[in-house]
């Protein structure tokens, strides 16, 4: 979920990987990853270097009739991604529903 207690530490440093990071999400179905609704996210080594420890916005969609839309809020450093409290929650904004509970971050792969 990356919520707020949670914090990955990677491998090998964003600045060390040749173009930057990878972010994989998928379905979250009764506390189990699902091979389905996958969305990937490009994060630069570049805007990583320009702006340490900034918070980045990854929005979600699940199936193709896009009926459940998800948000991720995750800090990221050179060498760690931080949770947020909002992202193992259910948020309810201006008729808007975040289902962000039903995504999982599964991957973080260097590029």
């Amino acid at each position: 979920q990356m919520n707020a207690s949670q914090t990955i530490t990677l491998a090998k440093p964003i600045s060390e990987q040749p173009n930057g990071i990878v972010l994989v999400f998928s379905l979250y179905r009764d506390g189990t990853a699902v091979d389905d609704s996958v969305c990937t996210f490009f994060v630069s080594k570049k805007e990583v270097e320009l702006m340490p420890d900034a918070g980045h916005s990854f929005f979600l969609l699940i199936n193709s009739g896009f009926s459940v839309m998800g948000a991720k809020y995750l800090t990221i450093s050179d060498t760690q991604l931080k949770g947020n409290a909002t992202n193992a929650k259910k948020v309810i904004n201006n008729d808007m529903t975040f289902t962000n509970t039903s995504f999982v971050l599964r991957y973080v792969l260097g590029v």
